[in-house]
């Protein structure tokens, strides 16, 4: 053994291995070392350093809070079953199998020697309402798609969903044409989808078929956590509308237009499994729902209220439609108890213009930055236009944040404390430009 000239590194020299049984003996010798060194790197000569990753793993950093109730949702069966709404969660677990068991999801067969079989998982989560109270107990059993390989039991995976721009553009259509707008939600959307390809899952925990414990499901639908499960439930979907009378439009592959030329316009909008319905002949609306209702499980949830985490108004005397997210803004301050601040009557100071950082002590937390500003980038592309432009100058400096940049976000939040209730507001006396055509569709 001899020391490298400026290093701790020990280098190995040893004679050229003329057999198979001295290389292994070797290889183990070497092996034994490098337990030996406690974590010192080592080098055989002529060879690169081995490398030891010193990295400590970590949760990733979420941009953006996650606001939520404060109880936190089960993580693990164990987790459910032992907290206070335990029957709520057994309740929740019992309609997921059940609906499972209707759709005929999978059948039990001896698993195949030349297929890896994936696992399963329960996730739990509370469902709020637009007030963001919880309204009800969802658990969903779930497929670890992480396992997948591609080619084998999976091919395409791209699902589009309907822009947030274009259900602004129906709601704006249906205040200025006096349409009126509803929402569905279809139960269970990914269970409708078939499946083409062969995909092996464990029995999910907690509902093991006594006497079959060693048996696989054969999944013959979609079921969620599959790579392509979004797919498979968007065509069969996508091939409904088709059947009943609707066209994609150019711009957007997730918003339909009826195609019958002597009917007036029924424009329709999905994202995953939330569906919104706008038009002016109740016969056809309900038309429209009972064609889809035969076809899946859907929830009919009447006028349009709450939709993607928006709280939607149809003032029903003047025509007009208000959106906006108070519930959210509420919850974001709160996070940050910044429930009390002091409110200003703009978003942003003219007298500032931010520039890079310069100086290492004025670096504020880049985590909380980079949070908050991830919410009230959520806020601003949805219905908070008018702090869109104090957002967009403070994201700029997400990678290295300074003070200054900090209290341009604090200036945006004591905006928003006093402004939780503002939205957006469309009314029938809109430009003449807003008409409905036809032409869209194809």
């Amino acid at each position: 053994m001899e020391e490298c000239a400026n290093s701790e590194v020990e280098v190995i020299d040893f004679e050229p291995i003329s057999n198979s049984e001295t290389r292994e003996e070797s290889v183990q010798e070497i092996d034994q070392m490098a337990d030996e060194s406690s974590g010192e790197d080592f080098i055989i000569s002529n060879s690169v350093p081995v490398q030891r990753s010193t990295r400590v793993r970590q949760k990733p950093d979420y941009y953006g809070f996650v606001v939520a109730d404060e109880m936190p949702d089960p993580s693990s069966v164990a987790e459910a079953l032992s907290s206070h709404d335990k029957s709520r969660w057994e309740e929740a677990m019992r309609k997921e199998i059940e609906s499972l068991h209707a759709y005929k999801v999978w059948e039990l067969v001896e698993p195949p020697a030349d297929r890896k079989i994936i696992g399963s998982k329960w996730v739990f989560r509370k469902k709020m309402d637009a007030n963001g109270k919880v309204n009800r107990y969802k658990a969903r059993l779930v497929a670890q798609g992480c396992c997948q390989k591609f080619g084998l039991d999976y091919d395409e995976t791209f699902s589009p969903v309907v822009s947030f721009e274009s259900v602004r553009s129906i709601i704006a259509l249906g205040a200025h044409h006096s349409l009126e707008l509803h929402q569905m939600d279809v139960a269970t959307a990914f269970l409708h989808g078939e499946l083409s390809e062969e995909v092996y899952m464990e029995q999910p925990e907690g509902y093991v078929v006594p006497g079959n414990e060693h048996l696989v499901c054969r999944l013959k639908r979609s079921i969620y956590g599959l790579k392509q499960a979004p797919r498979c439930s968007n065509y069969a979907l996508n091939k409904r509308l088709g059947e009943i009378g609707f066209k994609k439009t150019s711009s957007d592959p997730c918003l339909y237009v009826s195609s019958d030329q002597n009917e007036a316009v029924f424009i329709i909008a999905v994202y995953v499994d939330d569906i919104v319905l706008g038009g002016k002949n109740k016969e056809k609306m309900k038309d429209v729902k009972k064609e889809l209702s035969d076809r899946f499980e859907m929830k009919v949830l009447g006028l349009l209220h709450h939709f993607l985490g928006v709280t939607v108004i149809q003032d029903e005397t003047t025509g007009s439609i208000w959106l906006g997210q108070p519930s959210y803004t509420k919850k974001v301050l709160q996070k940050l108890e910044w429930v009390t601040c002091k409110p200003v009557k703009t978003p942003a100071s003219t007298d500032v213009k931010f520039t890079q950082c310069e100086c290492e002590e004025d670096v504020c937390d880049q985590k909380t930055y980079q949070a908050v500003v991830g919410s009230l980038l959520y806020l601003s592309t949805k219905s908070r236009p008018d702090i869109a432009y104090a957002v967009s100058n403070v994201a700029r400096f997400c990678a290295k944040p300074t003070k200054e940049h900090w209290t341009g976000v604090q200036r945006i939040l004591r905006y928003l404390r006093g402004t939780v209730n503002f939205g957006l507001l469309y009314t029938q006396q809109a430009s003449s430009d807003c008409r409905l055509d036809r032409g869209c569709g194809r």
